[in-house]
């Protein structure tokens, strides 16, 4: 999992989320560090290599663009967050599976 947070609240997360179980599989990543990776190659990268992404509600709209193709084209974009909320959400997608349809497709 990966956690995309604002470059000032990486410390806050980072302490409310160092006592769950799913901490040693998850990656909080600054925002700063995150407009850094500029090529289409480095971002599909960043895609493979997490299931799960996770961004912060307040910059959420924001990353949008950013993230572009790589990120939307996988169904892998990230889900919001809020300090409140983290760990309900994040064990909530652990526990639950997702499953995305096209238009024209049913499921029986």
């Amino acid at each position: 999992m990966c956690l995309f947070v604002r470059d000032d609240k990486k410390a806050e997360f980072k302490e409310l989320l160092s006592e769950q179980p799913f901490f040693d599989n998850l990656k909080i990543m600054k925002l700063s560090k995150l407009l850094k990776v500029k090529s289409y190659q480095e971002k599909h990268l960043l895609v493979s290599q997490y299931d799960f992404f996770f961004a912060e509600n307040e910059i959420i709209t924001s990353m949008v663009p950013f993230l572009g193709k790589a990120f939307y084209s996988k169904n892998k974009g990230p889900r919001p967050v809020t300090l409140e909320n983290a760990v309900e959400w994040m064990n909530k997608e652990l526990a639950g599976t997702k499953v995305f349809l096209r238009p024209g497709q049913e499921t029986l």
